[in-house]
């Protein structure tokens, strides 16, 4: 029987504790608050993630990839080596987050395709 994907941050976070990795299709209520929350590794493929504080959280390795990621807050999470191929990007905020080695082929900003992660960090307005 296939686990139905979490609805709250919380339960994200409880499951992840628990040696879950695999959060795919997960939409999260807007404002949710995943601050400082250690999700390295996770897989949040085709996810609704909009106006979701992701703020000094653990993010390495993690999977954003094919996602709806919306005026969402990464600002100082570490996000090495995450990819988010395939992602419609709006609104996200990078200022001092650790981007190094981030994929983000096929990614889209605000309609236009993203070539360099350094730009979406450079875009904030903070």
């Amino acid at each position: 029987m296939e686990e139905l994907s979490p609805s709250t941050a919380e339960e994200i976070v409880a499951r992840y504790q628990a040696g879950e990795r695999n959060f795919a299709r997960t939409e999260l209520p807007e404002d949710s608050c995943l601050r400082g929350a250690n999700l390295a590794g996770a897989n949040f493929k085709n996810s609704w993630l909009s106006c979701v504080d992701f703020r000094e959280a653990d993010l390495r390795g993690t999977l954003f990839e094919e996602c709806n990621v919306k005026v969402s807050d990464f600002r100082r999470a570490d996000l090495r080596g995450a990819s988010f191929r395939g992602s419609t990007l709006c609104g996200v905020l990078l200022k001092d987050a650790r981007l190094d080695a981030v994929l983000i082929d096929g990614a889209t900003y605000y309609g236009g395709a993203v070539d360099d992660i350094q730009f979406l960090k450079d875009t904030d307005l903070q």
